[in-house]
């Protein structure tokens, strides 16, 4: 391979990935979100909700409170999904919570 080659090889993959990251840094990924929020509430004292209990069994809702926290904190209204994960990753949420959940999920994106 040429250096000319090279170069030219490197600039397609350089914009590829600034495509991408251009295409996808806005949408924040719900399933991130739901590890994030449950530590968010773990870390505000309050357990329960980490799992939507609605009743005997589990169903695939998140939390009512989540939706409501999120639009009045983040004014975000799209999608939220159910924390499914055992409480260990809760707990690595909670470590996170202090901090924007935007800004953590661009500094992922960008690594």
């Amino acid at each position: 391979m040429t250096k000319i080659e090279f170069r030219l090889s490197a600039a397609v993959l350089l914009a590829g990935f600034g495509a991408a990251f251009y295409h996808y840094f806005p949408m924040p990924s719900p399933d991130l979100m739901a590890t994030w929020i449950a530590g968010t509430f773990l870390n505000d004292g309050q357990p329960g909700q980490v799992y939507g209990a609605t009743g005997e069994v589990f169903r695939m809702y998140p939390p009512s409170e989540w939706r409501g926290y999120m639009e009045q904190t983040y004014s975000y209204s799209d999608a939220i999904y159910p924390f499914l994960y055992p409480p260990l990753w809760a707990k690595v949420g909670q470590w996170l919570a202090h901090a924007n959940y935007w800004r953590v999920t661009a500094v992922g994106l960008a690594l």
